[in-house]
């Protein structure tokens, strides 16, 4: 590779690109030495088609949907068979065109985000003979192996192929130490937000309201049952309290749940429910409430954060303070009695007197953890600085592959 040279990266995903993954493409756009390639399986219809970047059409794109559609037809049921017995095939067709690709386009790395994906396109790099580097966010580290027993197995093929693999933070970095994988391959590569984007604001909280909001799909690992019981505790004695729940209804249990949580103990008047917005539209809904809350857990199938929801930046930037749980990297991203409150998962007690603290605080305070949580997101977690560590990375691994 020649010196002043950016580097050529092919970014494979799952499906290009869930809304609520955003974070990825802030990061990607704000690569300024690498040249961004993007293959997916599955390319859904959102604003993340930067320009500068290039894509790869997947024309089995429409047949995995068409799959998806003919599933539970009858009628269709022989069709059905016909293409669930050609996949092998189109996938390798699919497959060819990917290494086709890369070796036209002189590609120097694949960086597969997500596990399960970096195993799908494991053969496609192994067949290009370039390297391997794979990003683990969250469901992928413990949930996934655990619905699939067959990945762990997978897994530790992985550990051995791939050159190089990333996380958040340090615990998804124990995590992976602890399923095998060898601790010099793992290096913590931190996300985070357009900073320069996102407006401070002070808000004018005085002691005796407080309004919060969480946003997040409704899913049991975001906590939502946890932050509806503390809230209900601590209406008894936070009478001037507000509630904004924001998300798409990813695990249609749990937004049941929250339904009806709210209707059997009459909280519809302190609690509004909007479906999921924009991201612009989401920033402005921050500015209009005092404090963000957020109880991630662990689920009963293992499914965790990984790393921490980039939406706490994305509140602390715009100057709120953070109410949350010590789960996996949140503590890396919310300094506790500093820019937010932690307590630990599913403690509801602690979770209502963390209410409680930021309902009765005096404003001055308030704007301290306030001006805390800005200049803490501005130092850490600027995603230039964050894409620069991961570009650096990059042009090392090709220095040495050359």
């Amino acid at each position: 590779m020649v010196k002043g040279e950016k580097a050529k990266v092919l970014h494979v995903f799952g499906n290009y690109l869930a809304p609520t993954q955003i974070w990825a493409y802030h990061l990607l756009r704000n690569f300024t030495t690498v040249e961004v390639h993007i293959a997916a399986l599955h390319f859904l219809k959102y604003n993340f088609y930067d320009t500068s970047f290039k894509f790869i059409p997947n024309e089995f794109d429409a047949i995995n949907l068409y799959k998806k559609e003919l599933n539970g037809r009858q009628i269709l049921k022989c069709f059905q068979r016909l293409i669930i017995r050609s996949l092998p095939y189109l996938l390798k067709s699919y497959d060819k065109k990917i290494v086709d690709y890369i070796l036209q386009n002189d590609i120097q790395l694949l960086h597969a985000h997500f596990g399960p994906i970096a195993w799908q396109y494991r053969k496609v790099a192994q067949q290009a003979k370039i390297p391997l580097l794979v990003s683990f966010y969250g469901y992928d580290y413990e949930s996934y192996p655990r619905l699939n027993p067959a990945f762990k197995k997978h897994y530790q093929e992985l550990f051995q192929i791939a050159t190089l693999f990333f996380c958040e933070g340090s615990h998804g970095r124990k995590i992976l130490m602890e399923q095998g994988c060898p601790s010099d391959k793992i290096q913590i590569a931190p996300l985070g937000i357009e900073v320069d984007n996102i407006g401070f604001k002070i808000r004018n909280k005085k002691p005796g309201q407080l309004n919060l909001i969480q946003v997040a799909s409704f899913a049991e690992k975001k906590g939502h049952i946890y932050t509806l019981k503390a809230f209900k505790q601590a209406l008894n004695i936070c009478p001037n309290i507000k509630l904004t729940l924001i998300g798409n209804a990813k695990e249609k249990e749990v937004k049941r749940e929250v339904e009806n949580f709210i209707r059997v103990n009459n909280l519809s008047d302190y609690i509004k429910l909007r479906e999921f917005l924009p991201y612009a539209e989401i920033i402005e809904q921050l500015y209009q409430h005092h404090v963000f809350i957020h109880p991630s857990c662990y689920t009963t199938e293992l499914d965790c954060e990984g790393g921490a929801p980039i939406v706490l930046l994305d509140a602390q930037a715009s100057g709120m303070p953070i109410i949350s749980t010590v789960h996996c990297d949140i503590p890396e991203e919310v300094i506790h009695q500093k820019t937010g409150w932690l307590v630990e998962e599913r403690d509801v007690n602690s979770l209502s007197n963390a209410i409680r603290y930021f309902y009765q605080m005096e404003t001055h305070n308030f704007e301290e953890f306030s001006r805390s949580a800005r200049d803490f997101v501005e130092e850490k977690f600027n995603v230039k600085k964050n894409a620069t560590v991961l570009e650096t990375y990059y042009h090392d691994i090709t220095s040495i592959s050359d």
